[in-house]
């Protein structure tokens, strides 16, 4: 009777501990695979363009977390804001997952140079060997003498962009005299040369290859008559000379001309111009049809090249000098910067 009752309480325990273990370990497997499976499905939200603080709540929002960002410097997008984002958005990913975003770090800065005490000729040539450029410039009575940067902005060492502008103040000299501008044309070339040396500013004659206009007779000028002037500012003013009277430091006008080749029904056309101090200046870029004519007229002093362009490929450049006739260089356009032979 015993060794029944012992045999029936061994096989209901042992049946117990079975079932116990049974049902642990399919607790067990579940959360194994609850593991492995991760959340429910989620779509992966836009954060682009987000600030990061802004894209971090709005994964929270889906179930997801932002994962570690890579930084660039970029232009368009603003510092600390999102450019791009791994996943992209919309795709399905289950809840728990990172999302890693690329982050602006602003634009990409140089540190501005320093142009004060240089003249603006001299501040000229410096940038023109940078990616800045020139913007504006403005002149305060000083000291230093006519045409000295005394002042810049950005100040030096201060972050500008890689093709962002600097833009300079300058010295127009100690206090100067103001004084209206007279009216010149029709002037004889000496009663001009004479008004002007009076008035102690920098006069610029400006030789012109005009047919049916008298020689020697100022035809145009630059202030207009009556515009208020001071010591030492230039004056330009149009004279188509005979060779008889002597003028000191004569610019030469020309007449730029160029047909633009027949690539197409619409080329893309940029003329540049650059001055004896190696200084650029883009004097037309647009789209234009094939066989039309591009006419401008522009003064230099010293020498001149005009570089033309065609859908970004130079085409051909025409260098003045003096009052020596323009030399001409073509080039071969499906071979960039190599002149055609013979040319």
């Amino acid at each position: 009777m015993f060794l029944f009752r012992f045999l029936w309480w061994g096989a209901k325990w042992s049946f117990a501990t079975v079932f116990f273990v049974g049902i642990m370990g399919a607790a067990g497997l579940s959360v194994f695979n609850a593991a492995v499976r991760g959340g429910e499905y989620v779509p992966v939200p836009n954060i682009e363009h987000m600030s990061i603080t802004e894209a971090s709540e709005v994964l929270a929002e889906r179930g997801l977390e932002l994962g570690g960002q890579n930084n660039m410097p970029n232009d368009q997008v603003p510092k600390f804001h999102v450019i791009a984002q791994r996943p992209a958005s919309n795709t399905v990913v289950r809840a728990g997952r990172k999302v890693y975003p690329t982050v602006s770090m602003g634009p990409d800065l140089k540190m501005a140079p320093a142009y004060t005490n240089m003249t603006l000729e001299e501040a000229q040539k410096a940038l023109a060997v940078t990616k800045f450029s020139l913007g504006t410039t403005a002149h305060i009575p000083n000291g230093a003498p006519r045409d000295t940067v005394i002042a810049q902005y950005p100040p030096v060492n201060q972050g500008v962009p890689h093709d962002g502008q600097v833009h300079l103040l300058l010295s127009s000299g100690p206090s100067t005299q103001s004084f209206l501008m007279p009216d010149l044309t029709g002037m004889s070339l000496e009663k001009a040369v004479a008004t002007l040396s009076n008035l102690n500013v920098s006069a610029i004659p400006i030789q012109v290859e005009r047919d049916g206009v008298a020689t020697d007779i100022v035809l145009d000028q630059t202030p207009e008559p009556g515009s208020v002037i001071s010591e030492g500012q230039k004056v330009y003013y149009k004279v188509k000379k005979s060779g008889t009277i002597a003028v000191e430091n004569i610019w030469r006008e020309i007449s730029v001309e160029y047909l633009v080749p027949r690539l197409g029904n619409q080329v893309d056309v940029r003329i540049d111009l650059v001055d004896k101090n190696k200084v650029r200046d883009t004097k037309v870029a647009q789209i234009m049809a094939g066989g039309s004519k591009v006419s401008f007229p522009v003064s230099f002093d010293g020498e001149l090249m005009v570089e033309c362009f065609v859908n970004g490929t130079k085409e051909r450049s025409i260098y003045y000098e003096g009052g020596k006739e323009p030399v001409v260089t073509l080039f071969d356009t499906a071979s960039p910067e190599t002149p055609n032979a013979g040319a």
